[in-house]
């Protein structure tokens, strides 16, 4: 499961220069991971309490997070729609240059 997670993110991965930014990039791909398990309405709301509770300074920082979050659920679904494992923990750090993942995963019953 954990090199599904990265093969998720890679997008986003790849996008990181600083590693403060990778470490929040991988968080944030988990929340967007375990938000597209659920009804479509619960992830808008979802969307919403997260762009209110992560206090984004300006508009322009709000629709970045909402184009991201977006952009990686539509990912989920076209690439992974048929996994459907929740993410409970997981652990990410870097080794050298490469980055190491380690997930708790459970399946995930509406």
């Amino acid at each position: 499961m954990s090199e599904v997670i990265l093969d998720f993110l890679e997008p986003i991965i790849n996008l990181c220069e600083a590693e403060e930014n990778l470490d929040k990039a991988v968080g944030f791909g988990i929340l967007v991971w375990n938000a597209s398990l659920l009804p479509r309405k619960q992830r808008r709301e979802t969307i919403e309490e997260f762009t209110k509770a992560w206090g984004f300074e300006n508009q322009e920082m709000r629709s970045d997070f909402k184009y991201f979050f977006k952009f990686l659920l539509k990912r989920k679904k076209r690439y992974f729609s048929e996994n459907k494992r929740i993410i409970v923990d997981y652990q990410f750090s870097r080794v050298g240059k490469k980055l190491m993942l380690y997930v708790v995963s459970t399946p995930f019953f509406k």
